[in-house]
């Protein structure tokens, strides 16, 4: 599926296929790897209430196969170019040369760096003769900061900020997402919600074989590691830092439960 929407992307050139694409990388391929150095890969990836991952090294199925080569994903379609803008789909660290084949000694376009969860620097280190598109996620719901030269004016289309001043050599942009918990309605059964914080799918760490009461989040607190979070009773942390302890993705909603009696 990222092959596919990679591929149908220069012909829409639409936000919302690297919201998908990002979606998919962040809490799929990321969480299908095993953590420690045996390549192992998930077959199937649990949802159901205290399921665990099992990365299996004794067999070689396509699913396997597959999760071999996603890890080539990291690196695709973090840019693209159309005849007048150069756009940025995804914000993973990286630098852009003037040259595809990447040569010694060839001069750095862009670099993109993550300053903290959230907070991104885009400096340019030559300047460009096109402007830039920068894309802002669909879970942001156009919640951002952008500063730095050539930050303004901007015009938001199809999900991405296009720059009207191109951007030169020396200058550093600064964007800003939100990175706070977000309790989200599953579309296809409104009973049950799962929490995202930013681009993540938040899993909680327990065994129970039950789905448990959604969290709040306005009493969630962040704990020392970053992008945990404790409501006092369970931790809550992106999925794909879960190794092979149980979890849950999915709660009951606690809103379904008081909109009939309101």
């Amino acid at each position: 599926m990222l092959r596919l929407t990679g591929q149908i992307f220069p012909y829409l050139a639409d936000g919302k296929w690297m919201d998908y694409y990002e979606n998919t990388l962040c809490n799929h391929i990321m969480a299908s790897c095993s953590h420690t150095c045996d390549g192992g890969t998930t077959y199937f990836m649990p949802q159901n209430p205290g399921g665990h991952k099992e990365f299996t090294t004794s067999e070689n199925t396509c699913c396997h196969g597959t999760g071999f080569e996603s890890r080539y994903r990291y690196m695709e379609h973090i840019f693209f170019q159309d005849e007048q803008a150069l756009y940025i789909n995804l914000l993973i660290p990286c630098r852009l040369t003037d040259d595809p084949k990447s040569a010694p000694g060839v001069q750095t376009l862009l670099e993109l760096r993550q300053e903290q969860e959230g907070v991104f620097c885009i400096r340019c280190q030559k300047d460009m003769t096109k402007k830039l598109a920068l894309r802002i996620p669909g879970w942001a719901e156009n919640r951002y900061e952008l500063k730095g030269p050539g930050s303004e004016p901007v015009t938001l289309k199809k999900g991405y900020l296009f720059l009207e001043r191109q951007l030169r050599a020396g200058d550093a942009l600064y964007l800003k997402l939100p990175m706070e918990p977000i309790l989200r309605t599953d579309r296809t059964d409104s009973r049950f919600s799962y929490l995202t914080c930013g681009p993540y799918v938040m899993a909680a760490r327990s065994d129970s074989k039950a789905f448990l009461p959604a969290p709040r989040p306005e009493k969630l607190r962040e704990l020392k590691e970053t992008l945990h979070f404790t409501d006092g009773k369970l931790e809550y942390l992106p999925l794909w830092q879960i190794d092979k302890e149980p979890y849950h993705i999915y709660f009951r909603d606690f809103r379904e439960e008081t909109d009939g009696s309101e």
